[in-house]
C-alpha cells in the first residue's frame, strides 16, 4: 500500500523514445509506448525546495500608514520580520491575522 502513486513520469527507452507516461509507481519500471521494452527513468527536478519562502523583500517595501515615519512619510522595510517587529512595536496586526503580538 506505500507505492500507491498515480502519477507523471518522464521515461526514455533504449529505442530512443523520450516522454512521460502517466502510471501506478508500484507497476515500475514501466513499458515504453513504443517498443514495449523496459525504460528508465529520468530525474529532471530542479534541486530547489518549493516550500522555503525567504523573509527578506527584494528593493525594500515602503509602508506609507501606521507604522511610517513620526512625520508620516513612508518607512522603508527590508524583511517581513522587521515588519512585524514595527508592528509590535506600535500595537498594530495585519488585517486577518490573530490580534495578538507577533513572535520574531
Amino acid at each position: 500500500m506505500a507505492n500507491k502513486v498515480y502519477r507523471e513520469w518522464h521515461v526514455e527507452c533504449d529505442c530512443g523514445f523520450s516522454g512521460r507516461i502517466w502510471a501506478w509507481a508500484d507497476k515500475l519500471p514501466l513499458p515504453c509506448s513504443s517498443c514495449g521494452g523496459d525504460t528508465t527513468l529520468v530525474d529532471n527536478r530542479i534541486d530547489r525546495s518549493a516550500g522555503i519562502v525567504p523573509d527578506g523583500i527584494p528593493g525594500g517595501m515602503l509602508i506609507p500608514h501606521a507604522i511610517c515615519h513620526a512625520d508620516g512619510t513612508p518607512r522603508r522595510f527590508d524583511s517581513h520580520s522587521d515588519i512585524k517587529r514595527a508592528l509590535n512595536k506600535a500595537g498594530y496586526t495585519i488585517v486577518g491575522d490573530t490580534p495578538k503580538p507577533y513572535r520574531v
